[in-house]
């Protein structure tokens, strides 16, 4: 595929809406690089099986159906062209769990934000000394401070 096949598919990626804002810093480097010159091999095959796994059509790119592994020829190409696919899955798998952890960290932070808040209504940190306040409010303010770090520690280790 021409530099400038690859460039028409990241700039058809870019405006996708669903991208990750890694992906798409990613990609947006991947376009100031083929516009110096074609991408190296590793580079321009990710932004393919990502246009791939986008369901984004990729000009020039391999046909949707893998060789005729039929054909003793091909035999190597077709076991090369699944292994492509078992990495895309993969990759897809894995950009997926990515997602999945930072939304789970924005919980914990969320959580975590809340104990804070909480605290400050008994406890002055610049001053370093505790709010004169009545104990029972204390006492709520302490309870809603052990529930929302129980609930940063659930968030930010879901399966533990």
């Amino acid at each position: 595929m021409s530099a400038t096949d690859t460039k028409s598919l990241i700039k058809t990626l870019l405006a996708k809406s669903d991208l990750m804002p890694e992906t798409e810093e990613e990609l947006r480097e991947y376009l100031e690089e083929v516009e110096r010159g074609p991408l190296d091999k590793m580079d321009e095959d990710y932004v393919h099986g990502l246009a791939r796994r986008l369901g984004v059509a990729s000009g020039g790119a391999a046909p949707a159906a893998g060789p005729d592994a039929d054909d003793e020829d091909d035999a190597p190409v077709a076991a090369a062209w699944d292994d492509d696919d078992e990495d895309d899955d993969r990759l897809a798998e894995l950009e997926d769990e990515v997602a999945a952890a930072r939304s789970a960290l924005d919980g914990a932070a969320a959580s975590v934000e809340q104990a804070r808040q909480l605290l400050a209504t008994i406890y002055d940190a610049e001053a370093n000394t505790i709010k004169d306040v009545d104990p029972s409010d204390a006492a709520k303010a302490l309870h809603g401070i052990d529930e929302a770090l129980a609930m940063a520690a659930e968030r930010a280790a879901p399966d533990v």
